[in-house]
């Protein structure tokens, strides 16, 4: 299948399921930000993935190889398997950009966001790990925000906020 991407921090989620006689239940996931696929394809270091660099049978822009499945947490704990796949993409400089996301109301565009924030982050315990092993410590003495106007009723109204409704224009 193919698709349209044009924000390269979009995350690509392969869910692999199950389909029972009651319901579908995850086997597992496979998560990578598209950036990776291409800066760095060996992100996956855990798997010896083949990739146009080490692979010259492969055209460029293409990763093939066993990818370690994520359990249903999204927990690297080698217990949901591999599946094998092949991942191409193009660059199309003249594409026609006259795709448009579809409007989502405020509250639906943060709701999306955080479900992408949870798919990068992965394993929430591992994250936290690394937290707690980072090298680096900022204490900050004082921050200072002028000049914010903050409307939470706008994430409850629709489409258009409160001051959009009145016609107020932005300075």
């Amino acid at each position: 299948f193919k698709f349209v991407v044009t924000d390269p921090s979009a995350v690509l989620h392969v869910a692999i399921q199950s389909q029972g006689m009651v319901k579908a239940s995850y086997i597992g996931h496979w998560v990578m930000t598209l950036k990776w696929l291409y800066v760095n394809p060996e992100f996956c270091h855990w798997n010896n993935i083949k990739h146009w660099k080490n692979d010259p049978t492969l055209k460029p822009g293409c990763i093939r190889g066993w990818f370690p499945l994520l359990d249903s947490e999204f927990k690297h704990n080698h217990t949901a398997g591999e599946m094998e796949m092949e991942i191409s993409w193009t660059y199309v400089e003249d594409w026609g950009n006259n795709w448009r996301p579809p409007r989502a109301k405020a509250l639906e565009q943060l709701t999306e966001n955080s479900n992408e924030t949870k798919l990068r982050l992965g394993d929430i315990e591992a994250v936290q790990k690394m937290l707690d092993h980072f090298p680096l410590l900022v204490r900050v003495k004082r921050v200072t925000i002028r000049n914010v106007a903050f409307y939470l009723k706008d994430l409850f109204l629709g489409y258009k906020g409160a001051l959009e409704k009145k016609g107020v224009k932005e300075e």
